[in-house]
């Protein structure tokens, strides 16, 4: 990333001058790629008010505090702090801080990084869905039978190009649905934006969707079926011929009651000081799909994250919607804790796939 001199413009604003502030954001709109705001206070309260001119006038912004702004010069760990602002810039800027490639390990006996690459990832658009539901009720509400008026927010995400380049966006739906809605309104969006990158559209959609428990498998079938409809409608995009692609439909849940274990735990430290909770957690990446796995579902269990403090908690993938050739659980294991790795402003692993915590 090389940022030009002649590329930066500084000005002094005042943090209660709401009125000025906005005309600062209307003049740069359409002009600067990016607005960076640096106030004396760590919990500034213009910081809403900074937001809220971002998604008004459509110019990104990052937010940081005087103290931050001063550490990025520190003899002292200001390299680390310097290279954590910049991660979340060239992110906010388009840019890809972080690609995914397999370990040396997992390369020899003729195989390659192309290999694994065309295996694993190529002709596929990831796609993440969340659900953020409205907070619990009150007790007064509940008793007098109070409707929940703040509706359910729909965060979606995709892949664009590469496994790691992501775009999305949000919208609302009815409050406490946990069926998503919408989606032909949409997820067009997604097929157009890989297409205008890659001058071809995916092979196959692997969709990671949270928020839902196993009673509701069967309603999210039925939102893998409207993504092929509406697929079939893209044939413009695809040089009128039409277009099917393959449509694979994991759900993943955090709060499962599984846990995972080493067989043996390791010896207790010298000088008779006791196991810390993390000295006992598997290492990252253990996966268990058998055995304690559901005997009627296509699901496997996975500890992705290595937690440095505390107990790791696994989560718990299943295949709800899939199509001939299936994809196999060995392959399906292995993108997922791949893209688990995908972070852009962070270098460890995550609880889940980047693609749904964004």
């Amino acid at each position: 990333m090389v940022v030009q001199d002649n590329c930066v413009r500084v000005t002094n604003l005042s943090s209660e001058l709401d009125s000025e502030i906005e005309e600062h954001f209307r003049s740069c709109a359409g002009k600067v790629s990016m607005i960076m705001c640096i106030t004396r206070e760590k919990k500034d309260p213009v910081h809403d008010f900074i937001k809220l001119m971002e998604a008004r006038h459509k110019v990104v912004t990052q937010h940081i505090w005087k103290q931050t702004a001063m550490a990025c010069s520190s003899p002292r760990g200001g390299a680390k702090t310097l290279e954590n602002v910049l991660l979340k810039f060239n992110v906010k800027n388009g840019g890809i801080n972080h690609t995914i490639s397999a370990a040396k390990a997992a390369l020899g006996g003729g195989t390659s990084q192309q290999d694994i690459n065309g295996r694993l990832f190529n002709g596929k658009m990831f796609v993440g869905f969340e659900l953020s539901h409205a907070a619990a009720q009150s007790f007064y509400d509940r008793q007098m039978a109070e409707k929940v008026k703040e509706p359910t927010v729909v965060g979606f995400s995709y892949s664009c190009g590469q496994p790691t380049d992501y775009s999305g966006f949000w919208w609302y739906q009815e409050p406490r649905l946990h069926t998503i809605l919408y989606l032909e309104n949409h997820f067009h969006r997604a097929f157009e934006d890989y297409h205008k990158k890659n001058k071809r559209l995916p092979v196959e959609v692997v969709v990671f969707r949270s928020g839902t428990s196993e009673g509701e498998f069967a309603e999210v079938e039925n939102e893998a079926n409207t993504i092929r409809k509406l697929a079939q409608r893209m044939t413009d995009l695809n040089g009128g011929k039409p277009y099917r692609p393959k449509v694979t439909v994991i759900v993943s849940q955090t709060n499962s009651n599984y846990r995972i274990m080493p067989v043996s735990m390791p010896p207790a430290n010298q000088g008779g000081g006791r196991l810390r909770a993390a000295d006992c957690n598997v290492p990252s990446g253990t996966c268990a799909d058998s055995g304690i796995t559901h005997p009627r579902l296509r699901e496997f269990i996975m500890t992705s994250q290595q937690a440095n403090i505390g107990t790791s908690r696994p989560t718990r993938y299943t295949i709800v919607a899939d199509e001939k050739p299936e994809m196999s659980l060995s392959e399906a294991e292995h993108i997922t804790h791949f893209l688990c790795h995908g972070h852009q402003v962070g270098v460890l692993e995550l609880i889940l796939s980047e693609i749904v915590i964004l």
